[in-house]
């Protein structure tokens, strides 16, 4: 078992790479991410051996538009992105 503290204004994702982890009753399992609401901790149970990623950051409020390997603002950046 594992608990990590979260401030709330960040949001946080659980990328799972290897086992099966539950967090807060909720089963991730490889190869899956996990979105969480806000809260102050996280609390993660390991099923079996697993190994995760715990991602945390402030939103950012923008909008994001991906093609491929590109991530950007908006459609017209993409295609810039995809001439320069």
């Amino acid at each position: 078992n594992l608990t990590v503290e979260i401030p709330a204004d960040l949001q946080c994702l659980v990328f799972v790479y290897q086992g099966k982890i539950a967090i807060d009753q909720q089963l991730i399992s490889a190869g899956q991410l996990g979105i969480l609401s806000s809260a102050d901790q996280l609390k993660l149970s390991a099923l079996e051996e697993s190994g995760a990623l715990i991602l945390a950051g402030m939103p950012i409020h923008e909008p994001i538009v991906h093609y491929g390997p590109f991530v950007m603002n908006s459609v017209e950046e993409i295609e810039q992105a995809i001439k320069d």
